[in-house]
């Protein structure tokens, strides 16, 4: 019995590959733990009985059977769960690869969403300059209309003046045209009356 248990043993052993650093839930191969017990009750039971007395010192030929058969479901067992582990092995690998391109869009957004808000500040900068500026160009139109009413007050009272002085030249010119007018009146009556009474 204990030579059976020791080839199965070594069997198992050496089918059953466990990779390092491999994370397995007991959850996840919980049926494959009842299937191996399932499968190693017969064996359990066949090993249990008490032994018959060995006449020949050999295996019979059925326990060679149901050890070959034994053998095989374990084999099939154990491609199960390397199948198993593999899976999960690949979709542990494939859930690193979705975390490390989730990772990669999640800095390629946190860029973006930098980018714009610097574009923002940006922005903003530029809407208080320009609002500064249109303070400034509002304020100097308001100084330009005042000194353009200043002007047109100015050239208003330059006008009225300038109108006045020239309605006082005029009246001085007609004043000078009559004093002339009777100055050469009063000379030439002077000469004619010389005229008149010289010899």
């Amino acid at each position: 019995m204990k030579t059976g248990y020791n080839l199965w043993h070594g069997f198992f052993r050496a089918k059953t590959p466990v990779p390092r650093g491999s994370k397995i839930g007991f959850g996840r191969f919980l049926p494959l733990v009842l299937s191996l017990a399932f499968w190693w009750a017969p064996l359990w039971s066949a090993y249990s009985l008490p032994e018959e007395p060995a006449t020949t010192g050999t295996p019979s030929e059925s326990e060679l059977s149901r050890l070959i058969e034994i053998s095989t479901r374990l084999g099939k067992l154990n491609e199960t769960l390397k199948s198993e582990l593999e899976g999960s092995r690949k979709n542990s690998t494939e859930l690193e690869h979705t975390l490390s391109a989730s990772r990669i869009e999640l800095d390629r957004l946190k860029a973006e969403l930098e980018s714009l808000r610097s574009t923002s500040t940006e922005l903003e900068q530029s809407v208080a300059r320009s609002r500064t500026e249109s303070d400034g160009l509002k304020s100097a139109l308001r100084k330009a209309e005042a000194s353009w009413q200043s002007l047109e007050l100015s050239f208003t009272a330059y006008k009225t003046e300038a109108e006045r002085q020239l309605s006082g030249l005029e009246a001085s010119r007609n004043r000078w045209r009559g004093a002339f007018l009777v100055a050469a009146a009063l000379g030439l009556g002077g000469w004619v009356a010389f005229a008149l009474t010289a010899p």
